[in-house]
C-alpha cells in the first residue's frame, strides 16, 4: 500500500512546487503546423549525449545545446513528432574519450506537453 503512494505523494509535491520534469514533450508551431518533439533537461556539459528510441526501433540522438551558461540545458533529436502519445525511451551516455560511453540514466518520456 505504501509503495502505491508514493509515486502519487511524489507527482503532487512536483506540481505544488512548480519543479519542470526532468523529461517531457514541448509543442511548437511553425507556419501553421503543430508539432512536438521529446526532451530530456540535463546539466549543462559537452560529455552527454541522449539517445531517443521510438516503440518501432528508430533511433534519434540528440546533445546539450546551449547559447547561454545556463546551468541546465533541453535535450531534443532532430525529427518532428506529430503526436506526443508515442512512446519513446531514452538513454543519457556520458562520453569521454579513450573510454567507451558510459549509460547515466534510461527511462521512459514523461506524457508532459510544454507549449513553446
Amino acid at each position: 500500500m505504501k509503495k502505491a503512494l508514493l509515486p502519487i505523494f511524489i507527482m503532487f509535491f512536483s506540481t505544488a512546487f512548480g519543479k519542470t520534469p526532468s523529461s517531457g514533450w514541448l509543442q511548437k508551431a511553425r507556419k501553421g503546423y503543430v508539432y512536438f518533439k521529446p526532451f530530456v533537461k540535463l546539466k549543462a556539459g559537452n560529455n552527454r549525449m541522449v539517445i531517443f528510441v521510438t516503440s518501432n526501433g528508430k533511433i534519434y540522438k540528440g546533445r546539450c545545446r546551449t547559447k547561454n551558461a545556463y546551468p541546465k540545458c533541453i535535450v531534443t533529436p532532430g525529427k518532428k513528432f506529430d503526436s506526443p502519445y508515442n512512446e519513446i525511451r531514452y538513454i543519457i551516455l556520458k562520453i569521454s574519450n579513450p573510454l567507451p560511453p558510459e549509460i547515466k540514466k534510461t527511462g521512459i518520456i514523461e506524457n508532459s506537453i510544454i507549449k513553446e
